[in-house]
């Protein structure tokens, strides 16, 4: 289920930056602006998986710490789930 969930919003990003540069395409002027045409195509695409990799494993390492802290504390796993669950559901993720 995650895995689907991840798929749908790589997809909705990859259709929102076809219709970000599309759109950036056809007015005038804008095409010494765009910045993979300075820096590379292929540099730019490796710093937005950079970028997404990055943001992955940071939320992971934060919600690895924050479980961790939580179980310190003396905080049941139970209900350091149904708080993670509240947060994501209430985040919209």
């Amino acid at each position: 289920m995650i895995g689907s969930h991840f798929s749908f919003h790589l997809v909705f990003y990859h259709f929102f930056l076809y219709c970000f540069f599309s759109i950036a395409k056809s007015i005038e002027g804008m095409q010494e602006h765009i910045p993979s045409r300075e820096k590379g195509f292929l540099k730019s695409c490796l710093l937005v998986t950079a970028g997404l990799a990055s943001l992955s494993l940071g939320g992971k390492r934060i919600v690895d710490g924050a479980a961790h802290m939580a179980l310190k504390l003396g905080m049941s796993e139970s209900l350091m789930g149904l708080t993670i669950t509240w947060m994501i559901t209430k985040a919209g993720v």
